[in-house]
């Protein structure tokens, strides 16, 4: 016990004692406790409870009456108490170091038997009265009077002083006490509140004591503060999430308020009484925790105790509890622990939340950190008006070299005026727009010129206004670089792609001049009178050179198909038409081979929209195919509709053979450009393997495809299907096929032919097949395009045949001349070329040519030329 001033000590010689409060315990000092009688080492620290068994009765009613008054915070003055019949004056005062304290001093008093201080106090909140049990009167001291609100003047009885309060359960429970016939120590303590002034409240207590059955003792108190609080604390409490409790460890017993048991959903019986019951509502899994944390605070000297734990709700889940406490001790042991428990799950889960979020933005820094870090490029922003408010990452892009020469500076301060003003005009566009732009510049670093790429992103404030933009400058050097390196690629593989396309084209005019000589000359050498085995020799070389002829025509094919300039040329035709045409061509070897040629075709529509020489050539590839590989039996061709809609037919080719058959390892290499079935096979049947590559390709730009089926030993079925629009006639020239429509008869007259020819062969040639086709043709030869140039203005032909490439001067070149003089506008010029990777066609009559032939000529081709160009302008110059 903390001793007081020697004032103090001096004033009280019999000693003092300090009551606390808060936890309602009175300290007796070592001086006091040996006059009562007591060894000093006893405890001195004593509950309100045991310190009254230290007093006479006569002195306990009055000693409540003091303990309520300081309670409230009212101070009595001086009391007289009796301890073992032996009477004290108590002089109460505030103790001058504890707030909650207050301190009474004691000095020995000798007071009559009869009235034990019962005017010696004389606070106004705090009366004594006595209760004559003979006659039922009361009579009061002097403050008691203005308390209970009564007269002075007049007599008080029983009857009366009950009618001073409000009838309720206290009261009846008072006037019950009042008749027990009393023959034991007893006593009463009740608050009433006044019938006249509402808002007061008193606390009365009667003491019935044996050795003095004349009279009760009692004393009045004003609690009207103490109730006001207790109200305002009630409604404090109420009013929050807490839960107050009081817990007595001594007795191991527990309080709780109305509040605490609402956050776990008991009633107040439900509530554990002792800390054992509070336990089974805890998470067992945090007892271990929750008992090591009492302990170290109950050890420790801390005031105040704090603790979180889970308990059980009723309904069975858990609720995060954070329960604050008051420690209470008594010689440094806690003994009452008084506090507050609230809810703070919703706040846990906040908290969590918040944690979370703070975890994640935490790590979303770091990699947003090592991203630009590890990036090496430059990321900075500008405020509308173009000045950098922020730089995130590396320097090394920029003139400046630190965060801060950047930070305030201006777009024209940093970067070059036509720059600065790009980047300006950009950023301007950026914040009205609201979209993302990006800029290319050059900057000159270290002698030495750089290419940057910067692309600006609106930055939105959170209103959603555009308040700058984010820029990330890259070095784009490398990337411009490559490029530049792409495109020399590029036009390296396009100069590379021209020179394979001439080297083609040379190739295919070199090998198919001599053999135009060569299919030209056996086919006219066949028609003059041979024998048996001269023919069959001639037959031989004719057929050779055709095979050879179509080989050549194959790979310009593919090499046409690959370079991407296979385009479809769509014409109205008749399909019937297209499907005879693929008979016929296919007909002299199927019959050398005696097989069943078989054409079976639906009702088409009279026209259909389609490129006819490329589905011709397709149908003409499979049917070649079918009869190479057919040794007997037929090969049928079918069409047949699949879908006919108003305005389309969906038409299914097909050509089925009974030939060896495939097997299924070798289907899978069936499309491969320059592979065959089986190599095994190859001498027997030769080819390129590409025409049903080429096939396929075609058919790709029809939006359709080849599919087979094939039985080794049975034979195959090649098919595919195409959409074709339905339409009229389209204007156009078509090669009519059919030689028997054109007159039979030579070209009469004399004309005037130029042959623009280098090679005396194919001179040679021109020259037999004009004379077969003309009655007394006039033909003169120029070596080169110059000389044919020279030459038509000389002789005025009437039709010029222009090989294409020649020295000196090729076709084109001498036809654009000619095309050039008014005088010759329309002469007849036919292109006679042996090149055939290109649209050859396209280009001569871009040239300025009427028509064109391949070489080898094919005289069914020439004989029909002929007879287009010369028949009128030699029937119009003999009239």
């Amino acid at each position: 016990m903390p001793e007081l001033s020697n004032l103090h000590l001096e004033r009280f010689p019999e000693g003092y004692w300090i009551y606390h409060v808060i936890t309602q315990q009175l300290e007796f000092n070592p001086v006091l406790w040996h006059s009562l009688g007591k060894h000093p080492d006893e405890v001195p620290m004593l509950g309100t409870q045991q310190a009254e068994e230290l007093m006479d009765e006569s002195s306990r009613f009055l000693y409540h009456a003091l303990l309520l008054a300081l309670q409230t915070g009212q101070n009595p003055g001086t009391v007289v108490l009796g301890y073992i019949d032996k009477p004290y004056k108590v002089t109460l005062s505030k103790h001058p170091h504890l707030p909650n304290a207050w301190v009474g001093g004691h000095e020995p008093l000798l007071l009559p038997e009869a009235e034990p201080a019962f005017n010696l106090i004389g606070h106004p909140s705090i009366g004594l009265m006595r209760l004559d049990l003979s006659t039922n009167e009361i009579s009061c001291c002097d403050q008691a009077y203005p308390l209970l609100e009564f007269p002075k003047e007049q007599k008080l009885f029983t009857s009366t002083f009950l009618h001073l309060f409000q009838e309720n359960d206290t009261l009846a429970r008072l006037a019950e006490w009042l008749k027990w016939p009393k023959t034991v120590a007893s006593s009463i303590i009740v608050d009433l509140k006044s019938a006249v002034s509402q808002a007061k409240w008193l606390q009365i207590t009667l003491w019935y004591q044996p050795h003095q059955p004349k009279w009760l003792s009692g004393s009045v108190v004003d609690i009207s503060s103490l109730k006001k609080a207790e109200e305002q604390l009630s409604m404090v409490l109420e009013g929050s999430q807490d839960g107050w409790f009081d817990w007595d460890l001594l007795a191991d017993t527990a309080e709780y308020s109305q509040g605490w048991f609402g956050l776990l959903g008991y009633t107040p019986d439900e509530l554990p009484k002792s800390i054992a019951e509070w336990k089974t509502l805890v998470d067992p899994e945090l007892l271990p925790h929750i008992d090591q944390e009492l302990i170290r605070q109950f050890k420790s000297n801390q005031q105040v105790g704090e603790l979180h734990f889970r308990m059980k709700h009723k309904d069975g889940h858990y609720r995060e509890i954070s329960a604050r406490a008051l420690l209470l001790r008594q010689n440094g042991r806690v003994v009452r622990v008084l506090g507050a428990n609230r809810d703070v799950t919703i706040q846990k889960l906040d908290l969590e939340a918040r944690k979370q979020q703070s975890e994640t933005l935490w790590i979303q820094q770091q990699f947003l950190q090592s991203v630009l870090s590890s990036m090496n490029d430059k990321v900075l922003v500008l405020n509308t008006e173009g000045i950098f408010s922020e730089v995130l990452s590396s320097d090394h892009l920029l003139q400046d070299t630190t965060h801060g020469n950047l930070i305030g500076k201006s777009i024209h301060e940093v970067f070059a005026p036509a720059t600065a003003d790009l980047f300006l005009k950009t950023l301007k566009q950026v914040i009205q727009g609201q979209e993302v732009a990006e800029i290319e510049y050059q900057v000159e670093q270290a002698n030495h010129p750089h290419w940057l790429g910067a692309r600006l992103t609106p930055f939105i404030d959170q209103s959603g206004q555009p308040v700058g933009a984010v820029v990330v400058i890259r070095d784009i050097s490398e990337t411009k670089q490559r490029e530049a390196d792409m495109l020399a690629s590029k036009t390296a593989a396009e100069k590379a792609n021209q020179a394979k396309s001439e080297f083609l084209a040379n190739m295919s005019h070199e090998i198919r001049t001599p053999l135009n000589g060569i299919i030209g000359f056996s086919e006219l050498l066949s028609e003059t009178p041979l024998n048996e085995e001269q023919k069959s020799f001639m037959s031989t070389i004719n057929i050779s050179a055709k095979t050879l002829l179509d080989l050549i025509n194959d790979v310009l094919d593919f090499s046409k198909i690959e370079a991407g300039k296979l385009d479809l040329v769509i014409e109205s035709v008749s399909l019937m038409d297209i499907l005879r045409q693929a008979i016929e061509v296919v007909s002299f070897p199927a019959r050398k081979k005696n097989l069943l040629l078989d054409l079976n075709a639906s009702e088409f529509s009279n026209f259909l929209h389609i490129d006819s020489l490329r589905l011709r050539q397709v149908l003409i590839n499979i049917l070649g195919n079918a009869i190479k590989f057919t040794e007997k039996g037929k090969v049928t061709l079918a069409a047949r509709i699949v879908n006919d809609y108003p305005d389309r037919q969906v038409i299914r080719f097909s050509v089925k053979d009974t030939g060896i058959g495939i097997t299924e390892e070798n289907q899978k290499n069936l499309f491969k450009a320059y592979t065959q079935a089986d190599t095994s096979i190859t001498k027997k049947y030769g080819g390129t393997g590409l025409g049903l590559v080429i096939s396929n390709k075609i058919l790709s730009k029809m939006d359709s495809k080849l599919e087979m089926e094939s039985l080794l030993g049975v034979g195959s079925t090649f098919s595919f299907e195409v959409s074709l629009l339905k339409g009229a006639p389209i204007d156009h020239t078509i090669i009519v096929s059919d030689l028997k429509k054109i007159n039979s008869g030579k070209i009469p007259g004399s004309p005037l032919i130029l042959v623009a020819e280098d090679s005396s062969i194919n001179y040679q040639l021109a020259l037999v097949l004009l004379k077969k086709f003309i009655e007394t043709p006039r033909i003169v030869q120029a070596e080169n395009g110059k000389i044919a140039v020279e030459k038509t203005i000389a002789l005025n032909p009437d039709l010029i045949l222009m090989d294409i490439q020649m020295p000196e001067m090729d076709g084109y070149e001498a036809t654009k001349q000619i095309r050039s003089m008014e005088a010759f506008q329309e002469v007849p010029i036919v292109a006679v070329t042996a090149a055939a990777l290109i649209d050859e066609r396209l280009k001569c009559l871009e040239a300025g040519m009427n028509d064109c032939i391949t070489k080898p000529i094919q005289a069914d081709i020439l004989k029909l030329t002929l007879h287009q160009f010369l028949e009128e302008r030699v029937s119009s110059s003999s009239e």
